[in-house]
């Protein structure tokens, strides 16, 4: 498998985002190491090195694989603009689609399946989208986007 997969999440002890890979224990605590590419056999046990930190369940989202027109990286749950429409949607991952979608945010669209799509780098190319914040940080923005604030 050729593909990227990452998570993010918040520190519970700082609220700082770090970014690796997820571990989800047996305790239902789950932790971001920010190396698992490497382990060390130690006699039965697997090791791995690099930090790892104890997560805001909430918080955790994974990499899509893709970037922005920017070249940042795009995780669930970032908010990302496009250019030409001026139009703010949420990246979200859809069981159903068993893919990562793009959620329209205050569009009278009519219905859900009008109001999101699939996302692909292709259509952030051709469409430029750009990353402007996530929903745990940018709760304002997402106020006033909603038109909660004037």
């Amino acid at each position: 498998m050729k593909r990227e997969i990452k998570f993010r999440g918040k520190t519970e002890s700082s609220n700082e985002w770090v970014f690796g890979d997820l571990i989800q224990e047996n305790s239902g605590r789950n932790k971001i190491s920010t190396n698992l590419s490497t382990w060390s056999l130690n006699k039965d046990d697997v090791e791995p090195y690099g930090e790892e930190f104890i997560v805001i369940d909430e918080t955790i989202g994974q990499y899509t694989g893709l970037h922005d027109i920017n070249k940042i990286d795009i995780y669930e749950d970032d908010l990302i603009r496009s250019l030409i429409t001026d139009t703010l949607m949420e990246i979200v991952y859809d069981n159903e689609e068993a893919s990562f979608m793009a959620v329209v945010i205050n569009q009278d669209t009519g219905t859900e399946f009008e109001s999101r799509c699939h996302i692909t780098q292709s259509w952030i190319n051709s469409y430029p989208k750009k990353v402007i914040g996530n929903i745990f940080d940018n709760k304002k923005l997402l106020e006033k986007w909603n038109g909660k604030q004037k």
